[in-house]
């Protein structure tokens, strides 16, 4: 069986360079990451990340933003 190597948030976080706090709430929305068991004292559940599915992630289409024209407002007569 192969091996994995897998990142915390904080280091995914680190290799994309974006905010753990965006990684954080990308992996609670089922976005990115696999949820597993908590090893320690702290119980409860953390999110792994592996590269090749931060790659993935990272590459993947985006929203340009903004608002769509039909929201915009009403427009104004020059």
């Amino acid at each position: 069986m192969e091996k994995r190597e897998y990142l915390t948030a904080s280091q995914a976080a680190s290799y994309l360079g974006i905010s753990r706090q965006s990684l954080s709430t990308a992996a609670k929305r089922g976005d990115i990451g696999t949820r597993v068991e908590s090893i320690g004292s702290r119980g409860g559940w953390v999110y792994v990340f592996t590269h090749a599915e931060l790659d993935t992630w990272y590459a993947r289409e985006r929203h340009k933003g903004g608002r769509p024209k039909s929201l915009a407002g009403p427009q104004v007569a020059a």
